[in-house]
Order: structure tokens, then sequence, then C-alpha cells
């Protein structure tokens, strides 16, 4: 059988991600291989693949990060930059109610998925104040 490469996987990744129920969420794109355009100032979801095995099944795991802008808040008669966790957590959970809705779809039938890890980090790399959602996602591919 053919077996997936990790830009396979990516691919997947993002056309269970690229549906109205996600755009409808997000003001900014979904990208593969980690890009994201510079000081993108949008919400964006970033998908880049890991690791795939070459056996059957093939086990992969992925980074699907999820960028939401930080809330400016007054505290003390000082601005504060905090995350808007209740936006970053909703839209966490429209993806992976979104990738689990995609496994009933024939093209994905033969893919399973659970979450290994899920953090909010800070994005260093930016001018812009925000701060990302990291899923780490195991997704396991049957090769009939």
């Amino acid at each position: 059988g053919v077996k997936l490469s990790t830009q396979d996987l990516e691919t997947i990744i993002y056309k269970m991600l690229n549906v109205s129920a996600i755009k409808d969420v997000i003001n900014g794109g979904i990208y593969k291989e980690a890009f994201r355009p510079s000081n993108s100032g949008k919400i964006d979801i970033c998908v880049n693949a890991l690791t795939l095995t070459r056996d059957n099944p093939q086990i992969g795991i992925a980074n699907v990060n999820i960028y939401v802008q930080d809330k400016k808040q007054t505290m003390n008669n000082v601005e504060n930059y905090v995350p808007d966790s209740i936006l970053i957590k909703s839209i966490t959970d429209t993806v992976v109610n979104t990738i689990d809705s995609s496994l009933d779809l024939p093209e994905f039938q033969n893919i399973s998925f659970f979450i290994l890890n899920q953090k909010t980090y800070k994005n260093q790399d930016n001018e812009i104040k925000e701060h990302f959602q990291n899923l780490q996602v195991q997704f396991l591919i049957t090769h009939n």
C-alpha cells in the first residue's frame, strides 16, 4: 500500500479544518508546515506534522496551533494584555469537534485521533501581543 508522508498528514488535517465551521470562527487563515504570515494580527491556525511512522497503521503526531490576539485590560490604571481565554477555548473546542466529525466522511474513515496534550503559550516571535493554543494530536491511519 501507499504510505503517507508528513506532508500528506498536514494536507489531511488542513482538509478537515478548511470548512465553514472553522472559517466562521477565525478571521485569518489555515496554514501548513508551521508557516504563518509575520505579524498576522489575525486568528490563524497552523498545522505542523512532527512524526509519522511507516508501518500499518501509520501513527502520526501533529501540532495544531491556534493563534488568538490578546485582550487589552486596564488594571490599576495600567493597560495590560491578557490572553483571550474564552475565545481560545471556544475555537479550540470547535477545532477538536470538527476533526472528530470529519472522521465520519468516507475520505477519512480509516483515521482515528486523540489529543495527547493541550496548552496555551504566549507568542514570543511576534510584535503583536497574542497567545496560541497548542494541540498535540496523534492520528492513526489504517491502510487496507
